[in-house]
């Protein structure tokens, strides 16, 4: 496991000791052992990263910083345009109205790139709410996805809790796609959680298994199994990206019908 803080490895071994579980842990990737073969699973992580702001004025895009005001936190455009535009269609562009606000993620690139580096072969399932570029950057989501969480509950306004809240922006998978390839990844497939889910046969065999038990836990179980599939909720919002690197995997015929890659490229 990989994880860079020092409190959080030892919060994490006390459980794995709690299950009797052996798990090696890491500060980084790059600190990794020489793999031949791995499988790297990404739960909600590139939602994490630090994102760069801007805002189309102009005909240019200026990057939006953050300053203070003398009471709280606020943005402001920068003086001049941004010199390392993120790399969005002029097609996508072109529908903006003026003001237009977003934001895009430049770490993607980095942590895929040492991502590459940890196998001689591996499998790379990222699995994260977002959109495909197109999708992202719509003329009507003027003011991108950035928001906060705190107790649960989303913050609309990070600043209103600044340093009291988790901040966060959907994933655009056009990107993460990109940056993967160029990394050495092979993009595999591309498609919402509920069709990963559903289509599972192992998946399918667990609800059948339960649904014939009825026990409390079972219907707990598929209780909490259609809230990860239901296309309205997460089984939509959620989308699951696989990539490949060293080998060239096919997507399984029951997931074929269900793969939108080709809308990342």
């Amino acid at each position: 496991a990989v994880e860079r803080s020092g409190r959080l490895r030892r919060q994490q071994q006390a459980h794995y000791r709690k299950r009797e579980l052996t798990v090696h842990q890491h500060p980084s990737l790059d600190q990794l052992p020489p793999l031949s073969n791995a499988v790297l699973f990404s739960n909600e992580l590139p939602d994490a990263f630090p994102v760069r702001r801007f805002r189309l004025r102009g005909g240019s895009l200026i990057a939006r910083q953050v300053a203070y005001d003398g009471n709280r936190f606020v943005w402001q455009d920068a003086p001049s345009p941004l010199t390392d535009e993120p790399e969005i269609s002029e097609a996508i562009r072109r529908r903006w109205p003026e003001g237009y606000c977003s934001e895009w993620n430049p770490h993607l690139a980095p942590w895929l790139a040492a991502c590459a580096q940890v196998a001689e072969q591996s499998l790379l399932l990222c699995v994260d709410y977002g959109f495909d570029q197109a999708e992202y950057y719509r003329p009507e989501r003027s003011d991108g996805t950035l928001m906060g969480h705190r107790d649960h509950q989303v913050v609309e306004d990070i600043f209103a809790h600044a340093g009291a809240c988790d901040i966060t922006a959907h994933v655009d998978f056009t990107a993460l796609n990109r940056a993967a390839e160029r990394a050495g990844f092979r993009g595999v497939a591309f498609m919402p959680q509920w069709a990963w889910l559903a289509q599972s046969p192992s998946v399918q065999q667990e609800m059948a298994t339960r649904a014939a038990a009825g026990d409390l836990a079972s219907v707990q179980a598929i209780s909490q199994a259609k809230r990860l599939m239901m296309p309205q909720g997460m089984g939509e919002s959620f989308k699951l990206l696989v990539a490949a690197h060293g080998i060239a995997p096919d997507t399984p015929p029951y997931l074929a019908p269900f793969d939108r890659l080709e809308k990342l490229r």
